[in-house]
This record gives structure tokens, C-alpha cells and sequence, in this order.
């Protein structure tokens, strides 16, 4: 049997290198830069070597399938994933990538490598989102040597819920940054550094942006039972005072 895993690289130079070189030596066959192809009777060899870099070690399964929680409600396990591993491209066109992402419920397993739900279709029913297929094609003209991987599931269960906090932390990253936008418009308004096309205009974005947040987090409370209502409530208040001063203002609405 044939395992995968990704972890962490090291910040330090010179464990940066001493990783993939000793997973070289174990016969390890390196997919991108922190996904590797492992022989199952090096595995735990590996998961020791890497226990300091948090290792995700998966495998193939020939069913699809769903995730399991435990009586208590916690995640066992996040069922069948569609890893997507590609080389991270130059500045201009990680940006493209950044922003499809915000549009895609995916877990990121490491730099360059998202697993995707198997079967995205089942809570995107309106297709507004981004899923395997379409991340696929996408990440194909950026690098025609992309990787995908279907049927995989996380077998290292110590990973799963810190693989899930990174998923919260990065809804909540987004969901600030909107936050932060509406307070940046809204000085701006009050201070009179804009007129009222542009605040309308800025204030529709940062609303679409938002409407994205909110599907992609219930595509997680759907999937996964993530519970985001919290995250998505901090926009409000700030969204409401800047539609009221736009209204004060410049007596139009978005």
C-alpha cells in the first residue's frame, strides 16, 4: 500500500533540506515540495521523522467516503478528499490563485497542496463556488504538471482537528479583512476622501465578498459541522454605520 503525507516545512535553512534529504533516503518519492509518495513499511519511520513538522498522512480508499464524528460530535475522520498538489507559481498569478481560493471550501494541507471535498456538488447545488474540478482546470494553465488525487482520506487522526482550526482561522482571516474594509470605508466617507459613486462602489464588493464568506463557511457547517456563526457576525455592525453614513451622506444606497 502506498501512503501519502504532507507536513510543514522548516523555517530554518538548514532543516529545510535535511527533511526531503532523509525522505529521499528512504526511498520516499517527492510529488511537490512537502507532499511525498511513502512505501507503507516506511511510514512510521516517516510519521517519526516528521512528528515536529505536522504530518497529514493519508491514503487511497476504493469507497467514497463521508465524513465520521464521535458521539460527542467531534470530527474522526473528514472522509473521502481530492488532494490538489502544484508548484507555486510567481507573484502575478498567485494572486489569481489566492483569490479563487477565497471562493473554494478546501483544506489546506500544506504550501501548493488543498484537499478538496469528494463530493462538492452535494452542498454546492448552485454551483457558486469553487470545487475540485474547476481548481482543477484553473490550476492546469498555471502549471500543466499540477497533481490530483482522488479518494484520499486522513488516517492520521491527531491531524484532523488542527487541520480544521486552520480552516476556521482562514474563514476568520477573510471575514476580518471585510471587517477591516468596511472600517477603512467608513472613515473615509466621514471624512470626506471620497465621493458617493465610489463609497457605494467599494461598499458592493466588499458586500459580494462577504456573500462568498458566508457560502464557503456553509459549505463547512454542511460538510464538516463547523460551526462559523460566530465569525460571521462580526461584520455587521460596521456593515450597517457604513450604509447609514452613505445614506447620511450622499442620500443613495448599494
Amino acid at each position: 500500500m502506498v501512503y501519502y503525507v504532507t507536513y510543514k516545512a522548516s523555517e530554518e535553512p538548514k532543516n529545510m533540506s535535511r527533511v526531503p534529504r532523509r525522505l529521499r533516503g528512504l526511498g520516499c518519492e517527492q510529488i511537490r515540495k512537502s507532499f511525498w509518495e511513502v512505501n507503507e513499511e516506511k511510514i512510521k519511520t516517516v510519521a517519526e521523522l516528521l512528528q515536529k513538522n505536522s504530518p497529514v498522512i493519508l491514503k487511497r480508499a476504493r469507497e467514497i467516503r463521508k465524513p465520521s464524528f464521535t458521539k460527542g460530535g467531534r470530527r474522526s475522520e473528514l472522509g473521502s478528499l481530492i488532494v490538489i498538489a502544484y508548484r507555486v507559481p510567481k507573484e502575478e498569478k498567485k494572486v489569481k490563485i489566492v483569490n479563487l481560493l477565497k471562493r473554494a471550501p478546501c483544506i489546506r494541507l500544506c504550501r501548493g497542496v488543498y484537499a478538496f471535498c469528494q463530493q462538492h456538488e452535494r452542498f454546492d447545488r448552485t454551483h457558486r463556488l469553487v470545487g475540485a474540478r474547476s481548481f482543477w482546470k484553473f490550476i492546469r494553465e498555471i502549471d500543466e504538471n499540477a497533481v490530483m488525487i482522488p479518494r484520499l482520506i486522513v488516517v492520521s487522526n491527531r491531524s484532523v482537528e488542527r487541520l480544521l482550526e486552520e480552516t476556521r482561522k482562514r474563514v476568520e482571516k477573510e471575514v476580518g479583512n471585510i471587517v477591516e474594509g468596511y472600517g477603512h470605508l467608513y472613515q473615509k466617507v466621514k471624512k470626506g476622501e471620497t465621493d458617493g459613486r465610489h463609497a457605494a462602489g467599494t461598499a458592493q464588493k466588499l458586500r459580494k465578498r462577504f456573500v462568498i464568506a458566508r457560502k464557503v463557511a456553509a459549505f463547512y457547517e454542511e460538510w464538516l459541522r463547523m460551526d462559523l456563526s460566530n465569525i460571521l457576525a462580526k461584520p455587521y455592525p460596521t456593515k450597517r454605520k457604513v450604509r447609514s453614513l452613505i445614506y447620511e451622506k450622499y442620500g443613495t444606497t448599494y
